[in-house]
């Protein structure tokens, strides 16, 4: 499952990721090339993205072995996790399938709590994650320290994977405008796959001056200046808007915030 070429038993040449990826990529990578200590190695490891985990994996199996990496655990954090919590907490599945094809207990529990692996994927809603463990063969019945295991947890998470998310959205530019689009408004709702609503939430945007609402086209300009005169965006007399514009400029919801509030959900 590598995406590497490998030459003898020890190293291996990455031919994939990007040689601006320091130690890890765009040579070769034997333990004679590279002196530092192994957990410190692990510890930077377990803060890259999942590419650098399929290339710099490998070496570090070959040359110290699964059971030694095994007993690795991340001291930057308060759970110490090992490698496969790492990964199940990321939603790294192609190096989960990696690691088990290379020997790793995929129901390691970590010291703190006794959480496995499909207990953090599902904490961390990572359905693809939490589907891949279960198919791999994990036990969900395994319990951490609250008492808690992954049967009744497992079956929750799978049925919000057939949950529909509507979603409208108001954007300074249409799909075929060359301008990159911006939002003004975003509407959500969310329901199970038989229609029944689970959640909502609206948002308007900010971060508009009044001189670039009014600088949109003309789509824009007769559906949401104001419904009435008298404000900062008078309606066209053949179209009076919906007061869109007002509301944007009055809004104090950033972009990051109307995300947030939509990940809630």
């Amino acid at each position: 499952p590598w995406p590497t070429s490998k030459r003898g038993d020890s190293s291996v040449n990455c031919g994939r990721c990007s040689a601006a990826v320091n130690r890890y990529c765009g040579h070769e990578l034997t333990r004679s090339r590279c002196s530092m200590p192994t957990a410190e190695r692990l510890s930077e490891l377990a803060a890259l993205p999942e590419e650098q985990w399929l290339c710099a994996l490998p070496p570090l199996i070959s040359s110290e072995g699964v059971d030694a990496l095994s007993q690795w655990r991340d001291t930057t954090n308060k759970h110490k996790h090992r490698l496969v919590h790492v990964a199940a907490a990321k939603g790294f599945t192609r190096a989960l399938e990696a690691l088990s094809a290379a020997g790793f207990d995929l129901n390691a529990q970590r010291d703190s709590d006794m959480c496995t692996p499909l207990h953090l994927a599902i904490f961390y809603k990572k359905p693809r994650t939490a589907s891949l463990l279960k198919e791999l063969g994990v036990d969900t019945a395994l319990q951490n320290s609250y008492g808690e295991s992954c049967d009744a947890k497992y079956e929750k998470l799978a049925e919000t994977m057939q949950n529909i998310i509507w979603l409208d959205l108001e954007l300074t530019s249409g799909f075929y405008d060359p301008a990159p689009a911006r939002i003004l408004e975003a509407a959500l709702i969310i329901t199970d796959k038989d229609l029944n609503e689970l959640g909502r939430g609206h948002w308007v945007i900010n971060g508009f001056s009044a001189d670039e609402l009014l600088a949109l086209p003309d789509f824009h300009q007769k559906t949401f200046r104001d419904r009435q005169p008298g404000g900062a965006f008078p309606p066209l007399t053949e179209a009076p808007g919906n007061g869109l514009f007002s509301d944007v400029v009055a809004s104090t919801t950033t972009k990051e915030a109307a995300q947030e509030g939509m990940l809630a959900l």
